[in-house]
């Protein structure tokens, strides 16, 4: 029996050598190729690599930023405990040192372009104001950043950092314009609400306002009221029959509001006033029916001479990080341009704006600095 199930076997076997061998012969057609294994994938297309090409130059960034070793900085904010804790946090990180000239950007432009024609380049970077950013760049002083890694994520972002589409203003930071008032002189209750409400005779010598000639934020209030809100000329001529007394500069502004010499002012924002309310001063921002001004700043810039442009896109870098906010935040009293950091700002200056109108365009930064310069100059006479 075992023998029958045997030839069985065999028989069939025979049968079907036969059958293959006189099948037709295959096709000339090139086969379909059977996916390759997991084990050897197919070659990554050239744009799939971009990441991984991209890692290894930054790898080389850092590399040359550590033997550069500095970075020096003209700037306006980072100035005090800010100055001091971000020199250590970055220093400690990497090795390198921030070196800080600071002064407003009537100061520190000018000495930049000194330098620049005289071919001693000091600067590698330029922080403060966007409109001094913009200047700068219009004037052939600045240079792109280039690839950031922690700029390549678009979801990490309250306000996105790029400022510009050239890539060369890097907004690591962003603030509100309200009316700003002194508590002690001025229940908010009692404030004005509106931006028109402003210019009534009975606040006359009651506000201080920052000298048009020197800083730009009341060329960008004339951008928002009149630009955007529709408001004319005439305002501001309102506003400077009310006696307004002129800061030299925006810290004096805010120190004149915070001493109490003054009720109110228009031109600060949150980036400056926060220490002040972090110390104990009686200062509360006003939410303004008709919107407060918004905008992403301050900013900073790569120097296009830069001694330490490798050390300084590392800067750039850590300063938009996570760890680089936080330190920013704390030590600002500000809240944070990335959804991950804390929102450091003291309880008074968390208010729900009703409207913000954001701000930030070339086009209307250039026409606040002519506006400033040009016309409110004239109508807010010094003392």
């Amino acid at each position: 029996m075992k023998r029958s199930i045997f030839r069985l076997v065999y028989l069939l076997g025979l049968v079907s050598v036969v059958l293959i061998g006189c099948a037709s012969p295959p096709s000339t057609a090139t086969p379909t190729p059977a996916p390759a294994p997991t084990a050897a994938p197919q070659p990554i297309a050239p744009a799939a690599a971009t990441p991984a090409a991209a890692d290894a130059v930054w790898q080389k960034v850092i590399a040359d930023a550590k033997k550069e070793g500095t970075v020096t900085l003209y700037s306006f904010g980072f100035i005090g405990d800010l100055g001091n804790a971000t020199r250590a946090a970055f220093k400690e990180r990497y090795g390198i040192n921030l070196e800080f000239i600071t002064g407003t950007g009537s100061q520190l432009l000018p000495r930049i372009q000194s330098e620049y024609r005289s071919g001693q380049n000091v600067a590698d970077v330029l922080e403060g104001s966007d409109i001094n950013a913009i200047f700068a760049k219009k004037e052939g002083l600045t240079q792109a950043y280039g690839d950031l890694p922690e700029m390549r994520s678009k979801d990490a972002w309250i306000v996105d950092p790029h400022f510009d589409k050239e890539g060369q203003i890097i907004a690591y930071t962003f603030t509100n314009y309200p009316l700003w008032i002194n508590t002690k002189l001025l229940s908010p209750a009692d404030a004005p609400r509106s931006w028109k409400a402003v210019a009534d005779p009975k606040w006359k010598g009651k506000i201080v306002v920052t000298d048009p000639d020197t800083m730009p934020i009341p060329g960008r209030l004339w951008v928002v009221l009149t630009g955007r809100l529709g408001f004319s000329q005439d305002y501001f001529r309102q506003l400077g029959e009310l006696d307004l007394a002129i800061a030299p500069n925006q810290r004096e502004n805010d120190a004149m509001l915070a001493r109490g010499q003054y009720a109110m002012t228009l031109t600060s924002t949150e980036v400056t006033m926060g220490p002040l309310i972090s110390e104990g001063a009686p200062l509360a921002p006003i939410d303004m029916v008709e919107g407060v001004p918004s905008l992403p700043n301050p900013t900073v810039t790569l120097m296009g001479k830069a001694p330490h442009p490798n050390a300084t896109r590392l800067f750039f870098n850590w300063l938009v990080s996570k760890e680089g906010q936080d330190v920013h935040g704390k030590f600002r009293s500000v809240g944070s341009i990335r959804k991950d950091v804390a929102d450091y700002s003291p309880q008074p200056m968390r208010v729900k704006y009703t409207k913000l109108i954001p701000l930030g365009q070339e086009d209307e930064e250039a026409a606040a600095k002519v506006q400033a310069d040009k016309v409110i100059s004239k109508l807010w006479k010094k003392k």
